[in-house]
């Protein structure tokens, strides 16, 4: 009888192992592993989406942002909440040779000016000469008159040209010398350039060397520009 005592006593003193315990840990621990891959690879899928979704979407707003019309390029961007179209491009000096690129801001999308008819037979600037940006009372009272003739008068600047602001009334030249009277009539030496209210917004050329840029109901800053696209497509063509 004590022999079987002590043999029973160290059966109960040895740890029993649960068959069902284990197996239940060991699903425990692969699910656990499995679940930890499978959030890792969610997670690199939810990341390579998000990737691509926005490469596309990147890739559709510089589509919609660059564009090219008529050989220059153009890019369209906010100074602000002014919205510009940024022409870009490289122009000659007067010996031929490449300058630093040149970028000439327009408020108006080039390709809604195709409406406004250019009837210039061939552009002619005279380069060493003085050119006149000539204007009338016409475009008093015009909102954007004084921004379209500033961009203008930067815009021939920009292709190296001498500008000078010039009016069409003799009496106010008498008074005002600084300014001079011009008119393509008399001036057969100098480019002159005049801008001008009309019933009907149009670039008209009516000697070699003299421009009528004119807009109608205050549309004034779309004329010049439209001057200044045709222009600047000539002079790369020339280029």
């Amino acid at each position: 009888m004590k022999k079987e005592a002590k043999k029973i006593k160290k059966t109960e003193g040895k740890p029993v192992e649960n068959p069902i315990k284990k197996e239940s840990q060991e699903s425990f621990n692969f699910n656990l592993e499995w679940n930890k891959s499978t959030i890792t690879m969610a997670s690199i899928l939810g990341i390579i989406v998000l990737l691509v979704v926005f490469g596309v979407i990147y890739s559709k707003n510089l589509s919609h942002s660059e564009f090219v019309y008529n050989g220059i390029d153009f890019e369209k961007s906010y100074f602000g909440k002014i919205l510009l179209y940024t022409a870009k491009t490289v122009l000659n000096d007067s010996n031929g040779k490449p300058r630093i690129g040149v970028s000439i801001d327009f408020r108006n999308d080039p390709r809604k000016l195709e409406n406004i008819p250019v009837n210039i037979t061939k552009l002619y600037i005279i380069k060493d000469r003085p050119v006149y940006v000539l204007s009338d009372n016409s475009s008093v009272g015009c909102e954007d008159a004084g921004l379209a003739y500033i961009n203008l008068g930067r815009f021939l600047a920009n292709l190296g040209l001498n500008v000078k602001g010039a009016q069409d009334n003799p009496d106010l030249a008498k008074t005002n010398s600084t300014i001079p009277y011009v008119n393509c009539r008399k001036d057969f030496l100098n480019t002159v350039i005049v801008v001008t209210g009309a019933n009907e917004s149009s670039i008209e050329q009516t000697t070699a060397n003299c421009y009528y840029v004119k807009f109608k109901s205050c549309d004034i800053l779309k004329s010049t520009e439209k001057f200044e696209l045709y222009v600047l497509e000539n002079v790369i063509k020339s280029n």
